[in-house]
Protein backbone atom coordinates (compact mmCIF):
# COMPACT_ATOMS: atom_id res chain seq x y z
CA UNK A 1 0.00 0.00 0.00
CA UNK A 2 1.26 3.42 -0.61
CA UNK A 3 1.27 6.04 1.79
CA UNK A 4 -0.75 9.57 1.71
CA UNK A 5 1.21 12.02 2.14
CA UNK A 6 1.11 15.83 2.06
CA UNK A 7 -0.18 16.65 -1.63
CA UNK A 8 -1.25 13.95 -2.37
CA UNK A 9 -3.79 13.44 -5.47
CA UNK A 10 -6.29 10.18 -4.93
CA UNK A 11 -8.01 8.80 -7.92
CA UNK A 12 -10.64 6.54 -7.12
CA UNK A 13 -12.32 6.11 -10.55
CA UNK A 14 -10.28 6.71 -13.61
CA UNK A 15 -9.24 4.73 -16.68
CA UNK A 16 -6.77 2.42 -15.53
CA UNK A 17 -9.37 1.70 -11.95
CA UNK A 18 -12.13 1.08 -14.57
CA UNK A 19 -9.98 -1.58 -16.68
CA UNK A 20 -8.35 -2.99 -13.20
CA UNK A 21 -12.35 -3.33 -11.80
CA UNK A 22 -13.46 -4.95 -15.33
CA UNK A 23 -11.02 -7.47 -15.21
CA UNK A 24 -11.32 -8.11 -11.44
CA UNK A 25 -15.16 -8.28 -12.32
CA UNK A 26 -14.89 -10.87 -14.77
CA UNK A 27 -13.00 -13.11 -13.05
CA UNK A 28 -15.77 -13.05 -10.45
CA UNK A 29 -18.16 -13.99 -13.12
CA UNK A 30 -16.29 -17.02 -14.15
CA UNK A 31 -17.55 -18.72 -11.28
CA UNK A 32 -21.13 -17.42 -11.49
CA UNK A 33 -23.69 -18.25 -13.61
CA UNK A 34 -25.12 -15.84 -16.05
CA UNK A 35 -28.38 -16.67 -15.76
CA UNK A 36 -29.58 -13.19 -14.74
CA UNK A 37 -32.55 -12.83 -16.65
CA UNK A 38 -34.04 -16.05 -14.79
CA UNK A 39 -32.34 -15.51 -11.58
CA UNK A 40 -35.09 -14.67 -8.54
CA UNK A 41 -33.07 -11.12 -8.10
CA UNK A 42 -32.66 -10.08 -11.40
CA UNK A 43 -32.43 -6.02 -11.40
CA UNK A 44 -32.32 -6.36 -7.68
CA UNK A 45 -28.44 -7.78 -6.83
CA UNK A 46 -25.24 -6.12 -6.34
CA UNK A 47 -22.92 -8.21 -8.67
CA UNK A 48 -25.59 -7.83 -11.75
CA UNK A 49 -25.45 -3.44 -10.73
CA UNK A 50 -21.74 -3.79 -10.54
CA UNK A 51 -20.98 -5.64 -13.86
CA UNK A 52 -23.86 -3.21 -15.58
CA UNK A 53 -22.00 -0.03 -14.31
CA UNK A 54 -18.54 -1.48 -16.22
CA UNK A 55 -20.22 -2.13 -18.87
CA UNK A 56 -19.65 -6.33 -18.51
CA UNK A 57 -22.27 -8.67 -20.43
CA UNK A 58 -20.08 -11.56 -20.30
CA UNK A 59 -16.75 -12.30 -20.18
CA UNK A 60 -13.64 -12.95 -22.11
CA UNK A 61 -12.23 -16.40 -20.28
CA UNK A 62 -12.23 -19.85 -21.13
CA UNK A 63 -13.69 -23.18 -19.65
CA UNK A 64 -15.73 -21.37 -16.36
CA UNK A 65 -16.88 -22.86 -14.00
CA UNK A 66 -20.12 -21.32 -13.64
CA UNK A 67 -21.72 -24.49 -11.88
CA UNK A 68 -20.53 -25.84 -8.66
CA UNK A 69 -23.08 -28.37 -8.67
CA UNK A 70 -23.95 -27.74 -4.84
CA UNK A 71 -27.85 -28.62 -3.78
CA UNK A 72 -29.91 -25.88 -2.97
CA UNK A 73 -30.18 -25.78 1.10
CA UNK A 74 -34.13 -24.96 1.78
CA UNK A 75 -33.82 -26.54 5.28
CA UNK A 76 -34.18 -22.87 6.73
CA UNK A 77 -37.03 -21.25 7.70
CA UNK A 78 -35.99 -17.82 7.10
CA UNK A 79 -33.56 -18.34 4.35
CA UNK A 80 -32.06 -19.98 1.65
CA UNK A 81 -28.82 -21.06 0.32
CA UNK A 82 -27.87 -21.56 -3.35
CA UNK A 83 -24.04 -22.00 -3.00
CA UNK A 84 -24.06 -21.95 -7.17
CA UNK A 85 -24.62 -18.26 -6.94
CA UNK A 86 -21.83 -17.69 -4.50
CA UNK A 87 -18.57 -15.51 -5.27
CA UNK A 88 -17.04 -16.44 -2.12
CA UNK A 89 -16.66 -12.83 -1.33
CA UNK A 90 -17.21 -13.83 2.44
CA UNK A 91 -19.58 -10.73 3.40
CA UNK A 92 -21.81 -13.31 4.97
CA UNK A 93 -19.11 -15.19 6.86
CA UNK A 94 -17.92 -11.34 8.66
CA UNK A 95 -21.64 -10.81 9.05
CA UNK A 96 -22.11 -13.28 11.21
CA UNK A 97 -18.92 -13.05 12.93
CA UNK A 98 -18.57 -9.45 13.31
CA UNK A 99 -22.10 -7.77 13.59
CA UNK A 100 -24.23 -10.71 15.11
CA UNK A 101 -21.18 -12.71 16.31
CA UNK A 102 -22.38 -15.98 16.10
CA UNK A 103 -19.93 -18.06 14.09
CA UNK A 104 -22.03 -20.31 12.21
CA UNK A 105 -20.88 -19.66 8.77
CA UNK A 106 -16.93 -20.33 7.54
CA UNK A 107 -15.34 -20.81 4.39
CA UNK A 108 -14.13 -24.16 4.00
CA UNK A 109 -12.02 -25.65 1.45
CA UNK A 110 -9.39 -24.08 -1.38
CA UNK A 111 -9.72 -22.78 -5.16
CA UNK A 112 -12.40 -24.12 -6.67
CA UNK A 113 -13.75 -25.89 -4.00
CA UNK A 114 -14.17 -23.23 -1.59
CA UNK A 115 -17.93 -23.22 -0.48
CA UNK A 116 -19.58 -21.59 2.30
CA UNK A 117 -20.22 -23.97 5.54
CA UNK A 118 -22.76 -23.75 8.32
CA UNK A 119 -21.30 -25.24 11.45
CA UNK A 120 -19.58 -28.03 10.92
CA UNK A 121 -21.19 -28.75 7.38
CA UNK A 122 -24.51 -29.09 9.04
CA UNK A 123 -27.39 -28.31 6.76
CA UNK A 124 -28.81 -24.63 7.41
CA UNK A 125 -31.87 -25.44 9.38
CA UNK A 126 -29.89 -27.47 11.39
CA UNK A 127 -27.29 -25.16 12.41
CA UNK A 128 -26.70 -23.19 15.31
CA UNK A 129 -28.24 -19.96 13.39
CA UNK A 130 -29.90 -17.53 15.21
CA UNK A 131 -32.04 -16.20 12.48
CA UNK A 132 -30.74 -12.35 12.18
CA UNK A 133 -30.86 -12.44 8.66
CA UNK A 134 -27.79 -10.75 8.63
CA UNK A 135 -25.96 -12.94 5.90
CA UNK A 136 -28.71 -12.50 3.63
CA UNK A 137 -28.81 -8.61 4.05
CA UNK A 138 -25.12 -8.30 2.98
CA UNK A 139 -25.10 -10.90 -0.05
CA UNK A 140 -24.52 -9.27 -3.18
CA UNK A 141 -26.04 -11.75 -5.07
CA UNK A 142 -28.72 -14.65 -3.68
CA UNK A 143 -26.66 -17.10 -2.30
CA UNK A 144 -28.34 -16.82 0.74
CA UNK A 145 -31.44 -14.95 0.50
CA UNK A 146 -34.35 -13.79 2.54
CA UNK A 147 -37.39 -16.25 2.11
CA UNK A 148 -39.96 -13.39 2.88
CA UNK A 149 -37.94 -10.32 0.70
CA UNK A 150 -40.69 -8.88 -1.23
CA UNK A 151 -40.13 -9.82 -5.12
CA UNK A 152 -41.98 -6.50 -6.12
CA UNK A 153 -39.33 -4.73 -3.74
CA UNK A 154 -38.97 -1.96 -6.36
CA UNK A 155 -42.21 -0.59 -6.60
CA UNK A 156 -43.42 -1.56 -3.11
CA UNK A 157 -44.24 1.52 -1.30
CA UNK A 158 -41.52 1.97 1.58
CA UNK A 159 -42.67 2.97 5.15
CA UNK A 160 -39.96 4.14 7.77
CA UNK A 161 -40.68 2.52 11.35
CA UNK A 162 -39.17 1.14 14.62
CA UNK A 163 -39.43 -1.86 15.42
CA UNK A 164 -42.08 -2.72 19.07
CA UNK A 165 -41.09 -5.90 19.69
CA UNK A 166 -38.45 -4.24 22.33
CA UNK A 167 -36.48 -0.96 23.91
CA UNK A 168 -33.76 -0.79 21.63
CA UNK A 169 -35.53 1.08 19.12
CA UNK A 170 -34.06 -0.78 15.85
CA UNK A 171 -35.16 1.40 12.52
CA UNK A 172 -37.00 -1.04 9.65
CA UNK A 173 -38.07 -0.22 6.50
CA UNK A 174 -41.19 -1.75 5.83
CA UNK A 175 -42.49 -2.94 2.31
CA UNK A 176 -45.53 -2.67 2.10
CA UNK A 177 -48.21 -3.88 -1.09
CA UNK A 178 -51.87 -3.73 -0.80
CA UNK A 179 -51.86 -2.25 2.22
CA UNK A 180 -50.14 -5.20 3.98
CA UNK A 181 -47.02 -5.55 4.93
CA UNK A 182 -44.56 -8.00 3.11
CA UNK A 183 -40.94 -7.77 3.89
CA UNK A 184 -38.78 -6.03 6.09
CA UNK A 185 -35.81 -4.31 5.34
CA UNK A 186 -32.90 -2.70 7.65
CA UNK A 187 -31.44 0.85 6.25
CA UNK A 188 -27.60 0.91 6.67
CA UNK A 189 -27.20 4.54 7.74
CA UNK A 190 -29.69 4.13 10.97
CA UNK A 191 -28.08 4.82 13.69
CA UNK A 192 -29.59 2.63 16.35
CA UNK A 193 -29.04 -0.31 14.24
CA UNK A 194 -26.75 0.32 11.54
CA UNK A 195 -28.43 -2.50 9.50
CA UNK A 196 -28.89 -4.61 11.86
CA UNK A 197 -31.66 -6.47 13.93
CA UNK A 198 -32.76 -10.14 15.52
CA UNK A 199 -35.35 -12.25 14.68
CA UNK A 200 -38.58 -10.56 15.72
CA UNK A 201 -37.11 -7.32 13.89
CA UNK A 202 -36.75 -8.78 10.58
CA UNK A 203 -39.50 -12.00 10.25
CA UNK A 204 -41.85 -11.64 12.88
CA UNK A 205 -44.05 -9.20 11.03
CA UNK A 206 -47.09 -10.96 10.84
CA UNK A 207 -48.61 -9.33 13.79
CA UNK A 208 -48.99 -6.03 12.17
CA UNK A 209 -51.92 -7.28 9.88
CA UNK A 210 -52.96 -9.88 12.21
CA UNK A 211 -57.15 -9.49 13.03
CA UNK A 212 -56.48 -9.58 16.47
CA UNK A 213 -54.19 -7.18 16.88
CA UNK A 214 -55.18 -4.24 19.13
CA UNK A 215 -56.03 -1.18 16.47
CA UNK A 216 -58.06 1.28 18.72
CA UNK A 217 -58.13 1.85 22.44
CA UNK A 218 -60.52 -0.30 24.26
CA UNK A 219 -62.31 0.82 27.74
CA UNK A 220 -63.98 -1.97 29.54
CA UNK A 221 -67.63 -0.97 30.83
CA UNK A 222 -69.96 -3.51 32.38
CA UNK A 223 -67.78 -6.39 32.44
CA UNK A 224 -66.61 -5.73 28.42
CA UNK A 225 -64.03 -4.22 26.62
CA UNK A 226 -65.71 -1.48 24.39
CA UNK A 227 -63.45 0.29 21.55
CA UNK A 228 -62.87 3.79 22.79
CA UNK A 229 -61.38 7.32 20.56
CA UNK A 230 -57.78 8.44 22.33
CA UNK A 231 -59.84 11.64 23.41
CA UNK A 232 -62.12 8.94 25.93
CA UNK A 233 -59.31 7.02 26.71
CA UNK A 234 -56.82 9.66 27.55
CA UNK A 235 -59.75 11.63 29.80
CA UNK A 236 -60.29 7.97 31.42
CA UNK A 237 -56.74 7.16 32.60
CA UNK A 238 -56.98 11.16 33.63
CA UNK A 239 -60.01 10.44 36.03
CA UNK A 240 -58.78 6.87 36.90
CA UNK A 241 -55.24 8.58 38.12
CA UNK A 242 -56.82 11.85 39.75
CA UNK A 243 -59.19 9.36 41.87
CA UNK A 244 -56.50 7.21 42.97
CA UNK A 245 -54.49 10.64 44.12
CA UNK A 246 -57.35 11.73 45.91
CA UNK A 247 -58.08 8.59 47.71
CA UNK A 248 -54.71 7.76 48.22
CA UNK A 249 -52.50 10.90 48.44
Amino acid sequence: HTPVTEGSYILTNNEDLTKLRKNIVELVLTDHPMTCSTCEVNNNCELQTVANDLGINEHRYNKPKQNKGIPKDTSHAYMRMNLDNCINCGRCVRACDEIQGSFVLTMSGRGFDSKITTDNDLMFGDSSCVSCGACAHTCPTDAISDVFASKSADYDEKVRTTCSYCGVGCNLEASVKDGKVVSIDTPKETEVNAGHTCLKGRYAFGFYDHADRLRNPLIKRNGKFEKASWDEAYDYIKNKLEKIIKENG
